[in-house]
């Protein structure tokens, strides 16, 4: 049984409600929120439309097991009743037979799942067998073989141990919470003027120097063909975030969704707010090392939506060209710099040492 996408009526779809969207003027006179809420609901109703879906069950199934081994596996089960009702020695032959062939071609099926995981396949080309294993597979093949994975323990908090889900994770947000720095009630820029005007108060800094020397930062430039590159370099495989919009929609549908998500952007922008959704991660709890009934030995690992990070990494990176055009970042500072790395800051580090040492 195969699931097949109609990607084309997909498209369509998305293609006809930013057609809708820009006769209505309602980039224009719409929010944000009600500009997102607009978009999410249709694409909710495309994918009901065109991607077919099935009941699947529950149950863990181990993913080598195809349709051939079910099979197999029936015909086994089938001549086991067969020999259980009538003790003929011809049908404990049958079933003994069906019952090695079974674990053979188990083993077999196992051994082809693993070298497909790590690419290393001898049946492959070279050039295939060499690229990188597929690690989202593997690292899921080892997180169901682990036999100790009991989730989060009973967590220990004022001396008494908690075993309820509620208190579990009240407990670990009260303790991620502890960690992190409040935020200001004050925008960015009420900030910096504070900053500079504490700075002429006490005679620091001159109040003529209150502006900066360099070129003011140009405004963030977000267009069509961008977004859609961006869109469709998304990893398929990844999960969705809270807003449940999959990565691999965005990437089959970036030609048709680039200028809704762009307008989305742009207003986003001028109007300094973001969809309450995109604010409200998904934060699973990773132990890290320790008692696992101390809260403070688990860390937060942030699941976000793919578009909000999407228009992080528009700001960041031209927050970035501005500051290497502009010369502001620190000439020793190696991390998250494009073609900078801990690699160059060794070597640097090496280099200086070196022609210390012949000196």
């Amino acid at each position: 049984f195969c699931i097949i996408v109609n990607w084309d009526g997909l498209r369509t779809h998305i293609s006809n409600l930013h057609t809708s969207l820009t006769n209505s003027n309602k980039y224009v006179t719409d929010s944000v929120e009600d500009l997102w809420q607009t978009v999410t609901q249709s694409i909710e109703e495309a994918c009901n439309l065109f991607i077919p879906s099935k009941w699947s069950s529950t149950k863990n199934k181990l993913p080598w097991i195809k349709v051939e081994l079910k099979r197999l596996y029936r015909k086994r089960d089938k001549a086991y009743k067969q020999y259980k009702k009538n003790k003929q020695n011809k049908l404990k032959e049958t079933y003994l037979t069906l019952k090695h062939k079974c674990r053979k071609e188990t083993k077999i099926a196992y051994q082809k799942y693993l070298e497909d995981i790590l690419n290393v396949n001898t049946e492959h080309e070279p050039e295939q067998a060499q690229s990188r294993p597929n690690t989202k597979k593997l690292y899921s093949l080892l997180k169901h073989s682990k036999q100790d994975s009991v989730g989060i323990e009973t967590l220990k908090k004022h001396n008494k141990l908690h075993t309820a889900d509620s208190d579990k994770a009240t407990i670990l947000n009260e303790q991620f919470q502890s960690v992190f720095t409040p935020k200001s009630p004050l925008p960015l820029k009420s900030l910096a003027e504070l900053k500079v005007q504490e700075s002429a108060d006490t005679g620091r800094e001159s109040s003529q120097t209150t502006f900066s020397p360099h070129d003011p930062m140009p405004d963030i430039d977000i267009s069509v063909n961008g977004v859609e590159k961006l869109l469709r370099n998304l990893n398929p495989h990844k999960a969705a975030g809270p807003d449940q919009v999959k990565p691999i929609i965005l990437k089959n549908t970036c030609r048709e969704i680039a200028p809704i998500i762009t307008e989305i952007f742009k207003k986003s922008l001028q109007t300094n707010t973001l969809p309450e959704i995109w604010k409200m991660p998904n934060v699973a709890p990773i132990y890290k090392k320790g008692f696992r009934s101390d809260p403070s030995n688990y860390r937060p690992i942030s699941l976000t939506c793919i578009l909000c990070k999407t228009l992080e990494h528009i700001i960041a990176s031209s927050i970035s060209k501005h500051f290497t055009k502009s010369n502001l970042f620190y000439e020793l500072q190696h991390g998250f710099r494009e073609k900078r790395s801990c690699q160059t800051q060794l070597l640097m580090l090496i280099d200086d040492i070196l022609q210390s040492v012949n000196l």
